[in-house]
């Protein structure tokens, strides 16, 4: 049915650790997998060849404020044609997030091929945002020189300026654009940090509340996650976040949303575990009852190299999924689901 093939890299010592993952998948265009799903694809670009180069790094030596510097990049080839290309880089200023994909991007928005964020952060002077979207091209948050004056521009015109309110656990500030404002109002465990040893501590665990009043929009969230340093070279993180958020926006109408992960990154076993909920009232993602998705998955990256675990979605009341088995020996396949009554 398929083939995959991988290979990794590794560079792990006092200054950085950096990881680089190759890999083949080979997809015989007779077997069930590609005429049911893959040829089906809608979002994506069908394929019988995908290679893949993914590359993780982090500087040990170095920081940005509260974490290392670090950097992710990948880059997916389809039968030899670019379909996907990423960046994510605070390793450099301004730091980055670049995709390339076509497929996915061009859904959203036709002809759009990449999207590119860019940030530059001067810690208590601005902080600027650039984007090469064309509704939204950046923000730009910066003092002007006036005491605690801050001026706000959008798509490089002004804003708003004025003072916000900032304690040691919570910021708002209100924005208005014409007739519709926003008034968001964030608060947070603990004070703000002073310190490195602090501001670990602040990433490590906190829980974060939103709550965001406006004229056409309302949004009430909470996040919260707590994350086990690394222990190299065993060791590569573990950890748990949360969140849910019930609003109200045009797109949307009324939503909800929720969303459960947790992790452990070892250097021979990645386990995953992502399930939630997800509902909206109106736009392209409306449905009757809530979205479910379940996914739980483990990858062994010694030796004995293998996937399994499952990934599903329950829409409407159908069970979209695909289960990969352990590897026994027995050369059992993987089970597909494709719109099942479930329950």
């Amino acid at each position: 049915m398929f083939k995959v093939t991988w290979s990794t890299e590794k560079v792990n010592n006092a200054n950085e650790f950096k990881f680089i993952l190759h890999d083949t998948f080979e997809v015989n265009p007779e077997s069930i997998l590609y005429k049911n799903i893959i040829s089906q694809y809608k979002f994506l670009t069908p394929f019988n060849t995908r290679t893949g180069e993914f590359e993780f790094y982090v500087n040990k030596q170095d920081k940005n404020v509260v974490l290392n510097k670090f950097y992710a990049k990948g880059k997916v080839m389809k039968d030899g044609n670019k379909a996907l290309e990423l960046l994510m880089t605070t390793n450099e200023q301004p730091y980055k997030l670049e995709l390339f994909a076509s497929a996915v991007l061009g859904n959203i928005k036709p002809g759009m091929t990449e999207a590119k964020i860019s940030v530059e952060h001067n810690p208590g002077q601005s902080l600027e945002m650039k984007t090469n979207f064309q509704k939204f091209t950046g923000f730009k948050i910066y003092k002007t020189g006036s005491g605690n004056e801050r001026k706000v521009e959008l798509n490089g015109k002004e804003l708003a300026m004025g003072d916000y309110t900032l304690t040691d656990s919570s910021f708002t500030i209100k924005v208005t654009v014409g007739d519709d404002y926003l008034q968001p109002k964030i608060t947070w465990e603990g004070k703000l940090p002073q310190t490195k040893a602090e501001a670990e501590a602040f990433m490590l665990k906190n829980n974060i509340v939103v709550k965001v009043s406006g004229s056409k929009r309302n949004l009430d969230l909470t996040l919260n996650w707590k994350i086990t340093k690394p222990d190299f070279p065993d060791t590569f993180g573990k950890g748990k976040i949360s969140l849910n958020a019930v609003g109200h926006n045009p797109r949307w109408g009324d939503y909800s949303l929720s969303r459960d992960a947790e992790w452990t990154l070892m250097r021979k076993l990645i386990e995953v575990t992502w399930y939630g909920n997800a509902q909206f009232s109106r736009g392209m993602l409306a449905t009757a009852t809530p979205i479910q998705t379940n996914c739980r998955f483990t990858v062994l990256t010694g030796i004995e190299k293998d996937l399994y675990g499952m990934f599903s979605k329950i829409v409407n009341g159908k069970e979209y999924s695909i289960e990969f088995p352990i590897d026994d020996g027995s050369g059992a396949m993987p089970k597909i689901v494709l719109g099942q009554t479930w329950g």
